[in-house]
């Protein structure tokens, strides 16, 4: 039901579902399906492609039909108020005036239909414009990227090939470093072989003549005829240079042999005697090594207490290799572990 009446029934409309409208004179352009296969159980059709046009032919229809029956309300409603006004302001009532000068056509609510169409679809356009450059932008940027990273991977795995050499090339400098080292250090303790280190000696007991005073205190305590005619003593001096603070022990005295073979009796001699003294003080000698070696050789210092409070002789050998001479039997110990254990195992044997 519309505001001019009942829509005009169509042969489309008559026509039920599956079943295509009749053809016309209002409706030309539709044709009358015709079958596509021969097979009788076929159940598809084929229609013209005029039959597309259907729906748009039909609108169309229904427009026209609409703007004339709308024309004619026109003329009929001027017609009418013209008469209205001859007759008089009573015949017709002032609301239904007012309510058919307010009531929207319906050519008002199309034009107002396609405003907001054209507007809905310039708003949706500005805004794909927009996503399709911000989709632009980010695929640039992810273009570059891309980029970035194969390029990265590439000096990756540049950088692996190179290095590949490297773990072994280290491994080689390490052991050579390690030779060298060990060749260094021996090469120390050979030119350290003429030495002798002093402990014991007050701190300014030499004077300023540290070889004459050296010299006199070896012959006074020591055989002269167990050393040779060329027995001289080349330099003294107190080690480190620094002097100590008060109070505590005095520097050790180093000095140097002309040759080794006197150095070596020196040694022997101070190995036979017990005590030796100068003035109230204890005198101890020893050879002089390089820092390392003297590291090792302390590691052995608490196992050498149990060796003497055992009364077990024992020799330090160069560089730090312990001669221990038990009941007849010689024995070598590298590490101060081993002596230990040694030791320990000799007292809870039965």
């Amino acid at each position: 039901m519309t505001l001019f009446g009942e829509w005009p029934a169509t042969p489309c409309e008559k026509s039920h579902f599956g079943r295509a409208p009749l053809p016309g004179p209002e409706y030309p352009d539709i044709k009358i399906p015709q079958r596509t296969n021969t097979d009788p159980h076929h159940k598809h059709w084929e229609v013209l492609p005029q039959r597309n046009l259907m729906g748009q032919n039909k609108a169309q229809k229904r427009t026209s039909e609409t703007a004339a029956r709308l024309e004619k309300f026109s003329r009929d409603s001027k017609k009418g108020q013209d008469g209205d006004q001859r007759a008089g302001p009573e015949s017709v009532p002032e609301a239904s005036k007012e309510q058919e000068q307010q009531s929207p056509t319906l050519l008002d609510v199309i034009a107002e239909i396609k405003s907001t169409k054209e507007v809905c679809s310039t708003l949706i356009n500005a805004k794909t414009d927009e996503i399709k450059l911000d989709l632009s932008i980010i695929r640039q940027d992810f273009q570059r990227l891309r980029e970035r990273t194969t390029a990265t991977e590439q000096r990756l795995s540049e950088l692996e090939d190179a290095c590949a050499p490297v773990q072994q090339t280290l491994q080689n400098l390490g052991k050579d470093v390690q030779s060298c080292l060990a060749k260094t250090d021996d090469l120390e303790n050979r030119l350290r072989r003429n030495n002798l280190r002093m402990v014991g000696f007050p701190e300014r007991a030499e004077g300023t003549t540290p070889e004459e005073f050296v010299t006199t205190w070896l012959l006074s305590n020591f055989d002269r005829n167990k050393l040779s005619g060329a027995f001289a003593i080349e330099r003294a001096h107190r080690v480190p240079a620094k002097p100590p603070p008060p109070g505590a022990p005095p520097r050790p005295l180093l000095a140097r042999v002309l040759n080794a073979i006197d150095r070596d009796s020196i040694l022997r001699m101070a190995r036979e005697k017990s005590t030796l003294q100068y003035q109230a003080s204890k005198i101890s000698i020893y050879a002089d090594f390089s820092s390392e070696v003297q590291k090792l050789r302390a590691k052995f210092q608490d196992a050498k207490r149990r060796l003497r409070a055992e009364n077990i002789q024992y020799a330090m050998f160069y560089p730090a290799r312990l001669r221990v001479t038990a009941n007849g039997t010689i024995l070598f110990f590298t590490s101060p572990q081993e002596l230990n254990h040694w030791l320990d195992s000799r007292n809870t044997a039965p």
